[in-house]
């Protein structure tokens, strides 16, 4: 397992497509607004590579993967590929790995909704949660 300064990305954002503007217009310029080190499929993905091996590298070299949850993103078969990878390398959360954001009310699965998420669903509470996963990302 590779140490905190082994890694070249703080988090890595694995979110759907139909969810892009959100996480492209806010969530990922907060981040880096923090000075948070984030790998992003439309900067970071080498063109040419295949998906999956860009997937694979991203959850490896990120100590952080952050899921944006919605209908869409539970309904993707890529973006359920890039969270079970990464609770593979994390099973029992113990690192906390994996940093569930609950962007639009949806019924989990098992294995995500055994995790403590941020709750993005009320724009009001927005700054609040941002602030958590700012600290849950920094957290070694």
């Amino acid at each position: 397992m590779a140490t905190a300064t082994e890694f070249h990305y703080d988090v890595f954002l694995s979110y759907s497509h139909h969810d892009a503007e959100w996480v492209h217009a806010w969530l990922f310029p907060q981040l880096e607004h923090a000075g948070l080190r984030v790998c992003i499929d439309i900067r970071d993905f080498d063109p040419g590579a295949t998906s999956v091996t860009e997937m694979e590298r991203a959850v490896l070299t990120s100590r952080k993967t952050a899921l944006v949850l919605t209908p869409a993103y539970l309904a993707s078969q890529w973006t359920e590929f890039e969270n079970v990878m990464a609770q593979t390398l994390d099973p029992a959360a113990r690192q906390r790995r994996l940093l569930p954001l609950m962007r639009v009310k949806c019924e989990l699965p098992v294995r995500i909704g055994m995790l403590v998420y941020l709750d993005f669903t009320r724009a009001e509470q927005n700054e609040k949660q941002l602030a958590r996963l700012i600290a849950a990302i920094r957290a070694e």
